[in-house]
């Protein structure tokens, strides 16, 4: 199945909405994961812990955000270089609903499911 010239312009244009929002998430986040420098004296130990925590969240999320925007830089390569939509395994077709809902994929729903089992 040949994805049509409407399907990939559509495609490229949600990844690099996709891409913009990343990049915005992870400065986000990564900001947001800065040190913490409370004073203990002044807001408290409880506070201080639960500020750590969320800093460790923050850097969580800026690991997982910055996975997601290489994947969609990927994408936006292989889409340039005439190369989306095929199973980096199997290089079957990856069915257009599967990359409408998630654009940046790179496997079929079959090889995913075959990677994530080991």
């Amino acid at each position: 199945m040949t994805l049509s010239d409407a399907f990939l312009a559509r495609q490229r244009d949600e990844l690099s909405a996709l891409k913009t929002r990343l990049t915005e998430e992870l400065a986000y986040y990564r900001d947001a994961a800065a040190p913490v420098t409370l004073d203990q004296a002044q807001v408290g130990r409880l506070s201080r812990i639960d500020a750590i925590g969320q800093q460790e969240m923050h850097k969580a999320a800026a690991v997982q955000t910055e996975q997601r925007l290489r994947r969609v830089m990927v994408a936006l390569r292989k889409l340039e270089a005439g190369d989306y939509g095929w199973c980096e395994q199997c290089d079957e077709d990856i069915e257009p609903r599967r990359l409408k809902a998630q654009p940046e994929v790179i496997y079929c729903l079959k090889c995913q499911g075959a990677s994530e089992a080991h």
